[in-house]
């Protein structure tokens, strides 16, 4: 729980990016590789891949999806 919000305080990201990294790590990216691919190396806490592997998974494919339908 607490690297979860030490994640959350020292990461500066939008919630739209931290959905782009879990999907591209469900899509079989590494965590280190979708944070530098991104160029948002700089505003992730090291703790971020914790909080990612907590995330409801199905809900970031689900939203990425009806959004490209759009």
């Amino acid at each position: 729980m607490i690297a979860i919000a030490i994640a959350y305080v020292e990461s500066d990201l939008t919630w739209a990016e931290v959905a782009e990294i879990s999907y591209q790590i469900l899509q079989g990216k590494t965590f280190n590789t979708v944070v530098s691919e991104l160029d948002l190396s700089q505003r992730v806490s090291p703790h971020l891949s914790t909080l990612i592997t907590i995330i409801d998974q199905e809900a970031i494919i689900l939203n990425r999806h009806s959004q490209h339908k759009k």
